[in-house]
């Protein structure tokens, strides 16, 4: 139980490595290099593994030969897997960035999508309401009633701040004042 977390930090070191190298290089030139790294070190793994059982057993050559194919075909069905990963999460960090992008330009469909991927957990960004919430304050600052209404909930229920009824008031005023209905109708039936 104690070897999983040291195992997962290893897994998220080479990720990061290999996010990094596809990155440093041109599109095809990095993914290509991650690819012969990913090869000769699985070919070397699974091969060492091979040679290990061929002396240990000590097969004839036509089967240590065979035994060397097979763990090269190993290999490659280790390393195809990695890269495929690789490459999903460089897809992921590089359509997240136009997103994030496009938010921070006024995009307020762009910063919908950030917001639901903060509370939600999608759209290339882990699940935090916090940052959420800070989309949700720029959508409300540029007059979007919907977002000054879930920041309303979101101060009254305690997700991604604390439960703040103050806050929770204001951004409820704020939403009625933008002319949303059910802010405006929950606000008179509060007196707010």
């Amino acid at each position: 139980m104690g070897t999983r977390p040291a195992l997962a930090e290893v897994f998220a070191k080479a990720n990061g490595l290999a996010l990094r190298l596809v990155e440093r290089f041109p599109r095809g030139v990095g993914f290509l290099l991650l690819a012969a790294a990913a090869l000769l070190v699985s070919t070397v793994l699974i091969g060492t593994i091979g040679l290990v059982i061929a002396f240990a057993f000590t097969v004839s050559p036509g089967a240590s030969k065979m035994l060397l194919w097979l763990c090269f075909g190993l290999s490659i069905s280790v390393a195809i897997p990695i890269l495929m990963l690789v490459e999903r999460n460089t897809l992921m960090r590089h359509s997240t960035r136009r997103l994030i992008t496009r938010a921070q330009a006024g995009n307020k469909e762009a910063a919908w999508r950030l917001v639901d991927g903060y509370l939600n957990g999608g759209y290339g960004v882990m699940k935090d309401p916090s940052q959420a919430n800070w989309w949700l304050q720029q959508l409300a600052s540029s007059g979007d009633s919907d977002a000054a209404y879930l920041l309303h909930e979101h101060y009254r229920d305690g997700i991604g701040v604390y439960r703040n009824s103050t806050g929770s008031k204001e951004w409820l005023n704020h939403a009625a004042t933008l002319g949303h209905e059910k802010a405006t109708a929950l606000a008179k039936k509060e007196g707010t």
